[in-house]
């Protein structure tokens, strides 16, 4: 939800934006009170009021603001001469029997009639009501919705896109990740050495494997997050193999890489361990569970002009810092006596 209300207000050629979920299904009503009572299953839409901006809702009676009012409701045509018969439904109360997924009342009264969509339209003739103000708000990791946009010319799609993912704070979450990767990695070694250690590949107090490993793992592990142990067991393999292939990659360009399980039990060639293995998957879950709903959360706080003077000046030093460590890395590789490289961290 987050994201859809970030790019939503990203550009001024969009002109109204909507947030609909479509997956409630039908929902149980009754009409009447006291001893008359029928009841009805009809579907149901949760949505933004911009939807009738967006979309041609051609109104009957009634009016289509209603759903700026959390009370109110729109049913089509063909559901209210159901329901009511040829009499107005302005102002009917349905009572839903159950709960309406992401939406907090059940007492919905109408506010308007629209009339029935083609049946080869995108919307569904269906009670369309407005959105709970405090569902999934700060939830990056519900993937539910649907978002439409409207905007003045349909031919700067692609600049709008481009636009969006040049100024949402990716590089910003990309370094916070590193940052945690690099005090976690040095609170571990502190723990199990004793004395303090840079565990940083260059200088500046970064991890980056953390940064490419927590966006990467973001985007392919989203399938997964409804199910937390599908959600371990995929994120302790996709991210074993990742640092293998990293390992792979710095031993042949340095001759070394960044970490060694020698010592620990059920260790591959010092690259990998079952210990770091579990810790991956957990580290996934946390990852969903609230991790990334804080990194983006505070990222955002970030005001846009410090934000994009911050993460210039922090992608110019960390460049040279990397540049200059990953030299000094190859030289010390291709200047060694040993025949073969020896696993674990470079020598600082």
């Amino acid at each position: 939800m987050p994201f859809a209300q970030a790019f939503a207000s990203s550009s001024p050629h969009i002109l109204e934006s909507t947030i609909i979920n479509p997956y409630i299904g039908e929902v149980y009503f009754t009409i009447g009170r006291d001893e008359i009572l029928k009841g009805y299953k009809e579907p149901v839409i949760t949505c933004t009021p911009g939807i009738v901006s967006i979309f041609d809702f051609q109104l009957v009676e009634g009016s289509l603001d209603c759903l700026d009012d959390p009370e109110k409701c729109l049913l089509p045509e063909s559901m209210v001469r159901k329901i009511f018969g040829e009499s107005s439904a302005i102002g009917k109360e349905l009572l839903a029997e159950e709960e309406i997924w992401s939406k907090e009342r059940k007492s919905l009264v109408v506010g308007g009639v629209y009339k029935d969509f083609p049946e080869n339209t995108q919307l569904n003739n269906a009670i369309y009501t407005s959105l709970s103000s405090t569902y999934c708000m700060d939830d990056w990791d519900n993937w539910i919705f649907l978002c439409y946009v409207l905007l003045d010319d349909p031919s700067q799609k692609d600049l709008i896109c481009s636009q969006f993912n040049q100024a949402f704070p990716f590089k910003h979450a990309f370094f916070l990740y590193s940052f945690l990767g690099w005090v976690m990695e040095c609170i571990v070694i502190r723990r199990e050495k004793g004395r303090w250690e840079n565990r940083g590949f260059a200088h500046l107090p970064f991890c980056i494997i953390y940064g490419f490993g927590a966006m990467l793992g973001f985007a392919l592990l989203r399938p997964f997050s409804g199910n937390y142990v599908l959600l371990y067991l995929v994120g302790a393999v996709l991210a074993t193999l990742f640092e293998y292939l990293t390992a792979r990659l710095m031993l042949r360009l340095f001759g070394t890489f960044w970490w060694d399980y020698t010592n620990k039990p059920f260790n591959y060639k010092g690259i990998l361990c079952l210990e770091s293995t579990l810790g991956w998957g957990l580290i996934a879950l946390l990852l969903f569970a609230f991790l990334h709903r804080l990194v983006f959360r505070a990222v955002l706080l970030i005001p846009d002009r410090v934000g994009l003077a911050a993460a210039f000046l922090l992608v110019c030093a960390y460049a040279v810092d990397f540049a200059v460590s990953a030299y000094q890395a190859y030289q010390n590789a291709h200047t060694s006596t040993e025949a073969e490289p020896v696993p674990g961290r470079a020598a600082r």
